[in-house]
């Protein structure tokens, strides 16, 4: 399995909470991250019909087979009815989850649950596999392929949402909050991502082109004469593939910054 950072982060939940609720878009590796790292617990998948209208029918039952834990996949599919106590099945109330199980049926539905997003981010994968929903922006701007893309108006602004997209899956990922701002001045000029970093603020401009320009540098200078010694030295992520240091900016290549974004 490719190392994942959320492995420290769902290991270290489930050591302080009776549920750990692992959840993400498809194929973003959810089923594989829970087995991997709970491999002695069993493992039933609410896809199957049978287990799905065991836990909905019997929820008490269907946990009883299970008092060390499991790993139960699918779970949203099977969110029981109340029990005649009030409780509810715990665990199963996850849209999109794969919900590793720590304890067994002894605890109620009110035990608290640790709920880790999961969201795709895999380095080998290509500009347009990684849009996401910036794919759907573009459908809806009429842009069909790459060749429209590098032409159309909007290119600039795909290229800064999935710039920052990247940056925020990241923090997720790695179970921070997002904690990223932009800033802008009276005349236009703009920094696309502010975050704070080891104490200063970290300054990332997000240029689609392929080719350094040099007039790329005027907004993060400018920038730099208002924040002074609170800023760590800027960086423009860019179109192109090669990463370097321009009159002390960063660029940083596309590809760079999908392999480790901030």
């Amino acid at each position: 399995m490719i190392p994942r950072q959320a492995e420290p982060i769902v290991r270290r939940l489930a050591a302080g909470f009776p549920i750990v609720a692992i959840t993400g878009p498809r194929q973003s590796g959810k089923t594989t991250l829970a087995r991997a790292l709970f491999p002695d617990r069993p493992y039933v998948s609410l896809e199957d019909p049978e287990q799905r209208a065991f836990a909905m029918e019997d929820p008490r039952g269907f946990l009883a087979r299970y008092a060390a834990g499991a790993v139960i996949d699918e779970a949203h599919r099977a969110v029981a009815e109340p029990l005649g106590t009030g409780e509810r099945l715990r665990g199963f109330a996850c849209h999109g989850a794969r919900v590793a199980l720590r304890t067994g049926n002894e605890r109620s539905r009110a035990a608290p649950a640790a709920a880790l997003p999961q969201l795709r981010q895999t380095p080998g994968e290509d500009a347009e596999a990684v849009f996401s929903r910036r794919r759907l922006a573009a459908w809806l701007l009429g842009i069909r392929d790459a060749a429209a893309l590098n032409v159309h108006a909007s290119r600039g602004a795909l290229f800064e949402t999935w710039a920052v997209a990247e940056y925020v899956k990241h923090r997720f990922n790695a179970g921070q909050p997002a904690d990223a701002y932009f800033w802008r001045d009276h005349v236009g000029r703009e920094i696309d991502l502010l975050f704070e970093s080891a104490g200063q603020l970290q300054a990332i401009e997000m240029k689609s082109g392929a080719t350094f320009v040099p007039e790329w540098i005027e907004a993060v200078r400018t920038w730099l004469g208002y924040a002074g010694d609170a800023a760590r030295p800027p960086c423009i992520v860019y179109g192109g593939d090669a990463s370097m240091t321009r009159d002390g900016v960063r660029l940083i290549g596309w590809r760079d910054w999908l392999r480790d974004p901030g």
